[in-house]
Order: C-alpha cells, then structure tokens, then sequence
C-alpha cells in the first residue's frame, strides 16, 4: 500500500514537472518573441540612397539690429523669421514675401502689455494652416499667433493656458497635437523612468507615460534629460513624431498615443565614435526638425571629422533613409519652401548692418510628397 502511495506520487511529480517544463518553455519563447520584436525596432543606418553637396547663394535683407535669429519657418509661402532682441521696439516676428525677400510685415514687441512679451520658448513652436503657437513660459501658455493676410494677431481663444500640475513638465519641452492632447517631456525633477507624458488638456491629467530613457552610455548621477536631449517634430497628420537626440546619431519614433515604432541609429564612417561617458558628449542634431508630406528634415553635425561639417539630412516618416547633403557653412536655423531651403548663420549673420539668408536649391529626389 506504502509502495503504491510512493509511486502514485512519484508519477505526479514527474507529470507536475513536465507541466512545468512546457509552462516554462513556453514563457521563454514569449520573452524570446518580445526580446526579438524589441530589437527589431532598431534599425542600423550606413548609407542614404542620395548623397552630394550643396552650395548656398547669400541674399542681403535690411536688418540693422544685430540680433541673433532664434526660429525660421515656412507658412502660405512667406518666410517667417523669429529673434528677441534687446530693443524694445523692434518686433519679435518678422515675415518676408518668397522669392524676393521682401518684408511684409513685423509683430510683437518686448513687454508685458498686448501683443507683447518677455521671453519666448521657440524650441516649442508649432506652424498652422493660418499661423503658429508657441510657449510663452512667462504666462505659463502656448500662444497661438494667427495671420489673416496683412497682420499677425494673438488668438485668445485658441490660446491655452496649462494647469500648475503641468507647468513643469511642459517647461522641459512640450509638444501640441489638438485641442485635447499634448505630449511634454518629462517633468525634469520628478524621476521618471520615461521620457514623455502623454496630457489630455480639458481634463488637466497626465494620460500615461511613455518612453522609457535610453542607456547608450553610463550616465551616473546626471540627469537623464540633459544627457538625452533631444528635439521633436510632429507628422502633417498628428499621428506620428519623430526625436532626434543632441548628443547622439539617434532618433526614435512614435505614435502620438506612445508607442515606439522604430529606433534610428547612423553608423556612417566618418561618425564612427559614441562618447563613453556625458562629459566627453558630442553635439549631432543639434537644430530643430522639420517635416513636408512624408518627408523630415534635420541638421546633423560631424565633429569627429576634425573640423565641423553640418550635413541636411532627409528621411520618410516610415524612417527610411532618403538623401544626405552636406552644406557649405554651419546653418543654426532653416525652413523650405518648394525646393528651396532658406538657412541662417548666426556667427556670420550681418554685414555692414544688413542680415544675409542663405539659400540652397534642393535635388528634386529630396522633397518628395
């Protein structure tokens, strides 16, 4: 009887192991799929299908101010210009007619009155159908700036003030996608182990997070955020954006509702180094993207080559490589209109009082859709 107990329990185990074994098996084939379609997000990028150089051709534009441009766009074919200066009467917006350059009309002044402004967030500025939003952290609201064909005018009711739970996410940098959502970066002192929160506006909450920071190098005790700087843009359809990280020959893309599509990371030749700690960090992206149809522009820089070369870079939104050019001088802004780019050189912006644009003609290859 004793013998039968030890036997039927015997055979139990055994059967209990076995289910075991197939449970355990079939929990390492999940993780192995999961690890799998991790990495396959990650995509390794040695060459673009179009390459050369381009060379700009300067056009003067009267400008006497001296003042730095801090944000060049494009919209309903004029060329909008953006820089504070120290001045209190000279306007903060200015916008010329395209081909010819010529000034159309100025907006804003330096102040605390209408249409007036103490400082401006153009890391965080968004282009409309009829005008742009852009942070105003001095009144904790995303502006919206609207233009009806002969002057600029601050829409107060498109204008959105954020809720003290929001304010310092967004002061790290803030994306608007409608009327109901905005994604922010991460509140900076908070601790998260995301790089975005994802806030519903007329509810005044935080969504989600989403993101989790990368490890590309040991960081130590800095802050996540001032080692994986980055800068964003968001797709013509509000679906997808697209961050391109500072330091870094990286960028990664989402969906606006978080999640990750895809990883991009460029292992041309001549970038052949990655810092191995922050301190020894080089600077890649370094200016703010743009995007036309199902293209996306960016600046990249080349510091390993032993001097700078700057470098336009052009992807689709599904992050195919397109086209690599690289330019003649160093721009610090940019905007396209057709095929034509406009760019600015703040180190040499003025001569003799007059603000040179610079100008390159695009491969027909690079605009796309």
């Amino acid at each position: 009887m004793e013998n039968k107990k030890n036997q039927d329990f015997i055979c139990g185990f055994r059967k209990f192991m076995l289910e075991m074994r197939r449970i355990f098996g079939a929990i390492c084939i999940v993780i192995l799929f999961a690890s799998c379609q991790r990495e396959s997000k990650v995509r390794f990028v040695d060459a673009f299908p179009n390459n050369g150089s381009l060379v700009g051709v300067e056009h003067y534009v009267y400008e006497n101010s001296g003042t730095p441009v801090n944000k060049m766009a494009v919209f309903q074919h004029k060329l909008l210009i953006a820089s504070i200066s120290r001045k209190v009467d000279e306007h903060i917006f200015r916008l010329y007619h395209l081909p010819d350059l010529s000034l159309l009309t100025g907006f804003g002044m330096r102040g605390h009155g209408h249409n007036e402004f103490v400082t401006l967030d153009f890391r965080q500025m968004q282009m409309l159908d009829d005008g742009f939003m852009v942070l105003d952290p001095n009144r904790s609201q995303m502006v919206c700036i609207s233009y009806d064909g002969s002057q600029f005018n601050v829409d107060e009711d498109r204008s959105y003030h954020y809720p003290p739970e929001y304010q310092e996410s967004m002061m790290n940098g803030n994306m608007f996608v409608n009327e109901e959502t905005s994604i922010s970066w991460t509140n900076i002192y908070a601790g998260s182990n995301y790089e975005y929160e994802l806030w519903n506006i007329p509810g005044k909450r935080m969504v989600k997070s989403f993101g989790h920071w990368p490890k590309w190098v040991f960081i130590g005790e800095t802050l996540p955020h001032l080692v994986y700087m980055k800068s964003s843009v968001l797709s013509g359809d509000k679906k997808r954006f697209a961050s391109f990280y500072v330091y870094f020959r990286h960028w990664r893309l989402f969906t606006t509702g978080g999640r990750l599509i895809k990883e991009l990371h460029l292992e041309m030749e001549s970038f052949n180094e990655l810092p191995k700690r922050p301190s020894e960090r080089k600077t890649y992206y370094y200016t703010q993207p743009l995007t036309i149809g199902d293209r996306i522009f960016v600046l990249c820089r080349n510091n390993n080559s032993g001097h700078s070369d700057v470098y336009l870079e052009v992807w689709n939104w599904e992050g195919d490589p397109i086209a690599r050019y690289q330019l003649d001088r160093e721009l610090d802004h940019f905007a396209i209109e057709g095929n034509v780019m406009y760019g600015v050189d703040n180190s040499n912006l003025y001569e003799d009082g007059v603000m040179k644009i610079i100008e390159y003609k695009l491969p027909t290859e690079v605009i796309g859709q």
